[in-house]
């Protein structure tokens, strides 16, 4: 008898569940558009690692997959209410895997999944791939002086600090 559905559905559940928490207090009025841009990013950046991980979770039905595809939507869910804040629509769906706002970012999510799917260790790199453009996209969007208001960049640094922590960890298994 197998698990894995049970698994799965309780995953969902789960993701269901942290979709709901709010994670951080914002502030309101109007973002720049250069903060529009970087939280519009933000949203496909995290959803890009979510959908990948979800995917990797499903065919190599390894933990690490699991947690991180939740620190994920935890990240989206963040993104989503900051957006809220602003009234700022969600430029994607985020129940649509492999689905984006961003022009090249359903080619990538198509390219991670062939590449990690076909072996373990294949995915380990296809993490690591996804977590360096994550840290690469949001370092760049902390670099960029119009990026100003303090929630927006607290958000980034956020997000960035769960980036780099996620890289280490499949770093360190892909070193294994």
């Amino acid at each position: 008898m197998s698990f894995k559905p049970l698994k799965i559905t309780v995953y969902v559940l789960l993701c269901l569940c942290m979709s709901l928490i709010s994670t951080d207090v914002y502030g309101s009025g109007a973002l720049s558009e250069a903060e529009s841009k970087a939280v519009t990013t933000a949203i496909n950046t995290s959803k890009l690692g979510f959908d990948v991980y979800l995917e990797f979770f499903k065919v190599w039905d390894k933990q690490v997959f699991a947690s991180t595809s939740v620190a994920q939507k935890r990240n989206m869910s963040a993104v989503a209410s900051l957006m809220d804040s602003y009234d700022m629509d969600i430029p994607l769906d985020p129940n649509a895997p492999g689905s984006f706002s961003l022009p090249g970012y359903s080619a990538m999510y198509h390219g991670y999944i062939s590449s990690g799917s076909a072996s373990l260790e294949d995915a380990y790199r296809a993490a690591v791939d996804v977590e360096t453009l994550c840290i690469d996209e949001i370092s760049g969007l902390l670099r960029d002086p119009h990026v100003s208001t303090p929630a927006v960049r607290r958000l980034l640094n956020k997000l960035l600090s769960t980036s780099q922590e996620n890289l280490d960890r499949f770093t360190k298994l892909l070193s294994q």
